[in-house]
């Protein structure tokens, strides 16, 4: 596997690159240990995304709630327990009850993170925006008294010398498969991704789960470097990592790229005399890694009210 110590950047005038100095590795080491501590330290990743706490398809309207591991109820846990079982069991087989203990370990572990999936009676949402009308915080409804459809667990860990959103889970129930809600959950993680300054959004698949990796394939996503079957071809494993094709480069990096988006954006608006929401920068510099049709596509109902 390739380290910080044996990469070698290039120089600025394309000649021959030259290998990092110790102080160079030092800080770059310092900075990736700062992203990753602020990233952690956040206390609501979906505070940044208002649009993305609710999710409507054709009459089916779910909400979305952070969790973190370490302070998750106890029905709450039990649920995830539940859930991870009857997803996962078949696909480990014989090697699920050891893989279960490790997996309850890595859910209540204090750096987990958490979107919870929930759905609620019209009633308990009508309760939340009466106490928005007068003036009591709730800026999205708990899950606390709704039914849990799902979670994704997710961690800011570095791989490779770069700092990632790992996800770990991503486990929905069968009722609601076949509703765009894994595609939906996996643009808000890269939105999370982005706007921690990850280098790249990965996660684990069985290689037996077929459907997986269809899904991933074609939300743009690749076979890591870093996944064993890369790092030895010879071995045969049971599962893959996997990555995005492109990993997000430091915001600092983006800001050319982001300023012609938001420059296409305006136009955009101006000829469909759309007035942009309040948070539409933040989700105009985080998907740039889709295509212009795909990303226009996903952003034109989100991003304008």
């Amino acid at each position: 596997m390739a380290t910080a110590e044996n990469k070698r950047p290039r120089s600025s005038g394309g000649g021959v690159e030259r290998p990092l100095s110790r102080k160079e590795i030092l800080v770059r080491k310092k900075a990736i240990k700062e992203l990753i501590r602020k990233a952690v330290a956040e206390k609501d990743h979906l505070a940044h995304f208002p649009d993305f706490h609710k999710y409507e398809r054709s009459g089916f309207s779910i909400y979305l709630e952070s969790g973190h591991g370490n302070q998750l109820p106890v029905p709450t846990r039990k649920y995830i327990q539940n859930l991870l079982k009857a997803n996962m069991k078949g696909t480990y087989g014989s090697e699920w009850p050891s893989e279960e203990k490790i997996k309850r370990r890595e859910m209540v572990a204090p750096e987990a993170r958490y979107i919870l999936i929930c759905q609620y009676a019209d009633s308990d949402i009508a309760k939340c925006f009466m106490k928005q009308d007068s003036g009591v915080e709730c800026a999205h409804v708990t899950c606390r008294g709704g039914r849990l459809l799902g979670f994704v667990h997710y961690r800011f860990v570095v791989e490779e010398d770069v700092p990632v959103l790992y996800v770990y889970e991503l486990q929905l129930e069968s009722s609601v498969h076949g509703k765009g809600l894994g595609k939906f959950l996996m643009q808000l993680i890269e939105l999370i991704a982005c706007k921690s300054q990850m280098g790249a959004v990965m996660l684990t698949v069985q290689k037996s789960n077929t459907d997986a990796m269809a899904f991933y394939n074609n939300l743009g996503y690749v076979i890591s470097s870093t996944s064993p079957s890369q790092v030895d071809p010879l071995v045969l494993l049971y599962q893959e990592i996997v990555s995005t094709r492109t990993r997000y480069s430091y915001v600092d990096s983006f800001i050319s790229h982001r300023l012609e988006f938001i420059e296409a954006m305006r136009s955009c608006a101006r000829h469909l005399n759309l007035k942009p929401s309040a948070n539409w920068r933040c989700v105009a510099c985080s998907i740039l890694c889709r295509s212009t049709v795909n990303l226009l596509r996903l952003l034109i109902p989100i991003i304008y009210v």
